[in-house]
């Protein structure tokens, strides 16, 4: 088996659960002490952003090659807050949608699609948090632009209220006239 990091320190290891164990345990700390980060994993060219140390353990005997791909935090800063645009584009056009949905009569469809969209919030904070750490450990602190975490974790805790009590015409003004905005504001924002 074929094993490198960013295609370079290539390296033949016995294709054994125990050799690529030390092997990655070995890397993941270098790449850890060298302030980098696992991007993705190449695993016979296919790459994976996730949950690849259980796929290699579950598909070890057929693994030709591995490639850590890796970035500096400034990359992965960079990264983060490219996907985070482009996500955010489509998710306003979603967004403004939804939020017109709770001025009228709620179908199944329609929570359908707001159940989406809590999925689709759920990972624009998770990727704003992770956005917010890597700037902290880059810049020693944290810019006002993202300060739209506060935001957003505010208008959740005000939806959820208002889901409890019915009043769905709050839902939809939390989204459309806080969130919506809010985002928009944040695109803006961390690009200066």
């Amino acid at each position: 088996m074929k094993v490198m990091i960013d295609n370079q320190r290539e390296q033949i290891l016995t294709p054994t659960l125990e050799a690529l164990d030390n092997w990655w345990v070995k890397t993941t700390a270098d790449i850890f002490q060298n302030e980098r980060l696992i991007y993705l994993v190449e695993i016979n060219g296919e790459s994976m952003f996730s949950n690849y140390e259980q796929y290699i353990i579950d598909n070890i005997g057929n693994i030709q090659n591995i490639n850590i791909r890796t970035f500096s935090r400034a990359e992965s800063i960079e990264d983060t807050e490219r996907s985070l645009d482009e996500y955010i584009d489509r998710f306003l056009v979603a967004s403004l949608q939804i939020s017109g949905n709770f001025y009228g009569d709620l179908s199944e469809n329609h929570w359908n699609e707001f159940s989406d969209f809590i999925t689709g919030l759920d990972w624009i904070i998770k990727a704003l948090e992770f956005d917010r750490l890597l700037v902290q450990q880059e810049l020693g602190s944290i810019p006002d632009y993202l300060s739209i975490l506060d935001i957003l974790e505010s208008n959740i805790v005000d939806m959820e209220k208002n889901l409890e009590s019915k009043d769905y015409v709050a839902v939809g003004d939390i989204i459309e006239y806080e969130m919506i905005p809010a985002l928009r504001n944040f695109r803006m924002r961390h690009k200066q």
